[in-house]
């Protein structure tokens, strides 16, 4: 430590002074030289799709649209009279819609994920026998992690998957998020396909372990639509906070092309996110620096998501009454993470056979 801290003093100090003045003003990738086919590259490697950027920009626009067309619907049935901004800021500002304890947030979650065990069987042909535990992080890990995340199983299933909870703070958790949340990190989301990949014998250990990131969360992003579909969702409020996470999903989209491709600023990048989303400043600021810092990747989610549903209705079409939806979901699980243009061969194949 002697020598680490005194090290990063000096790049601090080296960054501040000397590459700040320098350093160029906008923060695209569009703004260096071949920016723009630079990144319309790393565009198809981080979707594993031969997408465009002006594509997935129309699409963020067209997926926010709808999503803000299912929020105002709920709004209306529960007597909201304004606009989808107000009724969202009326359901932020609403203290009973938050939590008071960290017991209340892990129950909440395992009340949750054990009324979705009940659909499961209706949905999948084939589910993990690893089992998972929903657990609280400690006050030293908590005090710089994120809300959540899944930590996967060992692979012969002497460690459980982990759904690990921030609870450091539970007044700030809106208990209205909590069930997207849950269904996205563990059932049917990340520990189900994850678990159900490691017990797999006859896949290499590199799809079992290593992630294309288009396929591993845009699977746990398809199970938040899914678990509407399945009516796993408690209440409007629930479903509102799932509409909620696909927005802000869909604004990546619009963002992450925004900088890169369209050559927004950062300024610009921030008032669109303020229109379209309720966070506090800190969070979207947290938000567009990576995604200035990260280009593309953040457009995995959104791209997997549809892509998996896609394949899925294109499937329903051609198979008709033939189609089950448990085999569906084994196709896409049984095999692993694979690149997205891979997933649509493997659907392609199994309706071939199926018909």
């Amino acid at each position: 430590m002697k020598k680490l801290v005194p090290a990063y003093e000096k790049l601090l100090k080296f960054l501040q002074t000397e590459y700040k003045d320098r350093a160029r003003k906008e923060v695209g990738v569009s703004a260096i030289p071949n920016g723009r086919e630079n990144y319309a590259f790393r565009v198809r490697v981080n979707t594993t799709t031969d997408k465009t950027p002006e594509e997935l920009h129309q699409l963020g626009l067209e997926e926010l649209q709808k999503n803000k067309e299912e929020i105002l619907a709920i709004a209306q049935k529960l007597g909201h009279e304004g606009d989808v901004k107000s009724f969202l800021e009326k359901i932020k500002e609403d203290r009973s819609n938050y939590y008071e304890t960290s017991e209340q947030l892990i129950e909440g979650h395992n009340t949750a994920l054990n009324r979705m065990k009940t659909f499961l069987p209706r949905y999948f042909g084939t589910l993990p026998t690893i089992p998972f535990e929903v657990k609280a992080m400690d006050k030293l890990k908590a005090a710089s992690a994120p809300a959540a995340y899944y930590y996967p199983p060992t692979e012969d299933g002497s460690r459980p998957g982990i759904f690990w909870m921030n609870t450091l703070k539970p007044e700030e958790w809106a208990n209205y998020s909590m069930e997207t949340l849950a269904f996205h990190e563990a059932i049917p989301g990340h520990h189900l396909q994850i678990a159900l990949a490691t017990e797999q014998k006859d896949i290499p250990k590199f799809q079992k372990h290593l992630g294309f990131t288009a396929y591993i969360e845009g699977w746990a992003h398809y199970t938040e639509r899914l678990a509407d579909e399945m009516g796993a969702y408690s209440s409007e409020l629930q479903r509102v906070g799932m509409l909620m996470d696909q927005a802000w999903r869909a604004i990546r989209l619009v963002v992450d092309t925004g900088i890169h491709y369209f050559g927004w600023s950062r300024e610009k990048a921030l008032h669109f996110m303020k229109e379209t989303r309720t966070a506090n400043e800190m969070e979207m600021n947290n938000e567009i620096d990576r995604y200035i810092v990260w280009p593309g990747q953040a457009l995995a989610y959104k791209v997997g998501q549809r892509a998996i549903y896609d394949l899925r209705e294109e499937a329903k079409k051609k198979l008709k009454n033939k189609f089950d939806i448990r085999e569906f979901h084994d196709v896409v699980l049984l095999t692993g993470s694979v690149p997205l243009v891979t997933l649509k061969e493997m659907i392609e194949d199994w309706v071939s056979q199926k018909r």
